[in-house]
């Protein structure tokens, strides 16, 4: 038996399926959670005082002479340049950094390169690049960044390697192959433990919860927030940061800073941006509600089908999601799994006859629909539709005492969920402001939005979309064979033409928006194929069979290269993650002078929609109206509210987040000019971005 140990583990399918989960989980810790310095490929070397010179010189085939530093690299991590430049010229105005002298290309700049193992200077290369000289520790060397193609190039300043690439790779194989076994053997025990202790837990239930976990992880792994990513998050993403870091800084809702989110939202973005310091805690608690929805999604469909579809139904399902949550932070994200949940407790209504929910169901259905409304309001369509069903069934049987019994707990549970909200509103005196930001604005957002018959169509017309429809469609014809779940059918088509009608409300076409109808599409998917299924029983024919496997198979093409979102975008998107200094690098010169020329306990403004201002010079803003557009646009107030509190404050700095703004609105944009004009001094002016301080500050 010994001889044929890994033959058997490997034809056994729950073995073989851990062996493939342990094996991807440690090339995840291999190759993303293992520190580049960890391996100590090379010997860590002193700081080096590095100098660059544009020689002014070209090839025959270059267009100009000049040079670009993109970033450094120092053992796997990325930095910016100006915080390592000892001495020289170059010009920050750019979205590089490039030195010039009367245009000339012929400067020179000194970096000191901190110590470090492997260690390289990134430069831009492209068909406008030069000849540059690097000199370094009595070396002198002349490289060519030409390329024709937009590139980089790593001139490598690393220590003395102790070993080559061949043996970094096979020292990373077999830390892939030691931590492959290591997890596989936890599992193992704990699929032992499990059958053990919790018999109605099976093993093939768990190996659906480590797929959803990669799954998960795949899903979010882009965004911008998250911790291999090193571009900025911006809007609307970067306003929440702002949010988060605000209110860990003190600032309450509603009364210090203006936004039309929920207060719950709020909480999570500073909960968020507390557990690290940074919002790439934010990213964390992503993660978590995108496992927890689809986790929730497979146990709802679990109870219908066999392990294989319900999984495939949550991984199709929710694949849209790196699509619509749009690079990640936005508030349908964490309102996700909470509909998911009431999703999944309004399915266990009709686990069995005589259809109804327990006490602790329906109080959780309520703490569920409080905690979504207090996030965004158009999130809660689900608990409508479900909850009037429910009531209408319930009156159908002329069951009184269950509708009242019903409507109490649920509303006990609403009350409960939305108590500590009233408490914090109320000491915080913010309840005034609370009422007029979250519901009276939100319904001038709405009543001025763009086409809803437009947005219906954009939503719904895609290809889940599309198979959901021909899921009804199908579901009528057979509806012999599907009587006993009519009941179910009703209500979830009612469920889903409702959540599509929420997410079309403002009629805007953001894909965020969208992102409250995933956890309806692996539902939908299981009645497709489950109705697929009883027509390929149903036939006899086997020329029928083959068209229908033809349909089946455009199916899985279509979905392949769906133009709303496939994994093959999905994929080809994270080369987002890599470091890319175009990527809002005026967001970073301008937030350092900011940083530089103010104390951290002076304020500043952002006139358009910008957060990331705010957070990256870490300075707070001087008016509650952080950002200006849209709102100005569905609240004609706010303008001379705004221009009030800056006139008022005098913030120490104004930037400018896009010049087009201002023009739009022309008599808005030409009274902060004048107000500029009259008490600030430019400072940049790049990209339709500027940076004005205070007068008194900069003479």
């Amino acid at each position: 038996m010994n001889e044929k140990n890994i033959l058997y583990l490997l034809s056994d399918k729950l073995n073989a399926m851990l062996i493939m989960i342990s094996i991807l989980l440690s090339c995840l810790f291999t190759f993303l959670c293992v520190p580049s310095k960890a391996w100590s490929q090379y010997k860590i070397s002193e700081p080096t005082q590095i100098r660059l010179t544009a020689l002014g010189e070209k090839n025959g085939s270059s267009k100009y002479s000049q040079i670009t530093i993109d970033h450094l690299e120092i053992d796997g991590k990325s930095y910016d340049i100006p915080d390592y430049v000892e001495s020289g010229k170059w010009n920050d105005d750019r979205n590089d950094l490039t030195w010039e002298d009367n245009k000339a290309y012929t400067g020179s700049i000194v970096l000191n390169i901190p110590s470090g193992g492997e260690r390289k200077i990134v430069f831009s290369t492209s068909v406008y690049r030069g000849l540059v000289k690097i000199e370094y520790n009595g070396q002198q060397k002349v490289l060519d960044c030409y390329s024709p193609n937009d590139y980089f190039y790593k001139f490598d300043i690393s220590g003395d390697a102790r070993y080559g690439a061949g043996i970094l790779y096979i020292l990373k194989l077999l830390c892939v192959v030691f931590v492959s076994i290591i997890i596989f053997c936890i599992f193992k025990k704990l699929f032992e433990y499990t059958g053990k202790h919790f018999k109605n837990i099976s093993n093939w239930d768990i190996i659906a919860l480590l797929w959803i976990f990669l799954f998960s992880l795949f899903c979010v792994y882009s965004n911008t927030d998250s911790p291999w990513s090193q571009l900025i998050p911006w809007t609307d993403s970067d306003n929440f940061i702002y949010i988060g870091w605000a209110m860990s800084k003190g600032q309450i809702p509603y009364v210090d800073f203006f936004d039309h989110k929920g207060l719950y939202f709020f909480f999570i973005e500073c909960l968020g941006y507390r557990l690290t310091n940074s919002y790439v805690g934010i990213w964390i608690l992503e993660w978590l509600s995108v496992f927890i929805a689809q986790l929730l999604s497979y146990f709802t469909i679990r109870k219908y089908t066999n392990f294989a579809i319900s999984l495939f139904g949550v991984v199709i399902g929710y694949t849209y999601t790196i699509f619509y949550l749009s690079s990640g932070n936005y508030i349908e994200t964490f309102t996700m799994p909470w509909i998911a949940l009431g999703i999944y407790l309004l399915g266990k209504y009709f686990d069995k006859k005589p259809y109804q929910l327990n006490n602790l169901q329906i109080f959780i259905l309520g703490v569920s629909f409080m905690v979504a409304m207090m996030m965004r309001q158009n999130s809660t369509g689900i608990w409508f539709v479900g909850c009037y069903f429910i009531v209408m069934h319930q009156l159908a049987k002329n069951r009184y005492i269950n509708i009242l019994r019903y409507g109490l707990i649920f509303l006990f549970g609403a009350f409960v969920a939305f108590l500590p909200s009233l408490i914090y509103l109320v000491i915080n005196n913010a309840w005034k402001d609370f009422i007029g930001t979250y519901w009276i604005f939100n319904f001038g957002y709405v009543a001025g939005g763009g086409n809803k018959l437009y947005a219906i169509k954009y939503f719904g017309l895609t290809l889940l979309g599309i198979v959901v429809v021909v899921g009804a469609v199908l579901s009528i014809i057979n509806r012999k064979k599907l009587a006993r779940y009519s009941l179910q059918l009703t209500m979830y088509y009612c469920l889903y033409g409702f959540s599509l009608l929420f997410t079309s409300m403002s009629g805007y076409t953001w894909q965020h928006y969208a992102v409250i109808m995933l956890p309806l599409f692996p539902i939908g998917l299981l009645i497709f194929i489950t109705n697929i299924n009883i027509l390929y029983n149903t036939l006899s024919s086997s020329t029928v069979k083959t068209i229908l496997n033809c349909i089946l198979g455009f199916l899985i093409i279509g979905f392949l290269f769906d133009k709303n979102g496939n994994l093959l975008r999905g994929i080809a998107g994270m080369n987002m993650l890599h470091y890319n200094s175009y990527n809002r690098y005026t967001v970073k010169v301008i937030s350092r002078r900011i940083r530089e020329k103010t104390n951290k306990d002076q304020k500043i403004s952002v006139v358009g929609n910008f957060g990331a201002y705010y957070w990256e010079s870490k300075r707070l803003s001087i008016s509650k109206y952080f950002y200006q557009n849209p709102l100005v646009s569905v609240n004609s107030n706010i303008k001379d509210k705004y221009l009030d509190d800056i006139k008022k404050g005098m913030p120490a700095a104004i930037v400018v987040g896009g010049t087009d703004f201002l023009e739009e609105y022309g008599d808005f944009g030409n009274e902060i000019n004048d107000f500029l004009n009259s008490y600030y001094v430019m400072d940049y002016n790049q990209e339709k971005q500027q940076l004005y301080f205070r007068k008194d500050i900069v003479q």
